[in-house]
């Protein structure tokens, strides 16, 4: 994990993967603070995989908020205590969540993409296309 996301924000890798189901296997970077992060700044962060037994995986993308339940316990933002309880509601004007890439778009991973808001498509960058390298390092 990676990027250029203020360490002040709190960001952390959410790899708790208890809830996730047989057939997927979510990789997530939260932000545990996130009033820290500057409005109208493109931030960028990443998570790098090992390879696993497929050549390749459908993937998707979106972003939620989460209640910072780590306060509660007296721990910093991590995976193992944000969004524990479900009965908090997002502010007014907010509905908590937002998909930016639908699995039924059949974009696949290895691959490297880059997603804003208003983009109607996310960019790819996978070996071979859009001058990524050919050479994929794990």
């Amino acid at each position: 994990m990676g990027g250029d996301v203020p360490e002040s924000s709190a960001p952390y890798a959410d790899y708790n993967i208890a809830s996730d189901g047989c057939d997927e296997n979510g990789v997530e970077i939260g932000i545990g603070f996130p009033r820290q992060l500057a409005q109208d700044t493109l931030y960028l962060a990443f998570a790098e995989l090992y390879p696993g037994n497929e050549s390749s995986s459908r993937m998707a993308a979106s972003v939620s908020m989460k209640s910072n339940d780590c306060n509660n316990l007296g721990l910093s933002p991590q995976t193992d205590c944000m969004g524990l309880n479900t009965d908090r509601d997002p502010p007014v004007g907010f509905d908590g969540s937002a998909l930016l890439v639908n699995s039924s778009r059949n974009r696949t991973v290895p691959a490297r993409f880059l997603m804003g808001e208003e983009f109607t498509n996310p960019i790819r960058y996978a070996p071979g296309v859009s001058g990524c390298p050919t050479v994929v390092y794990y």
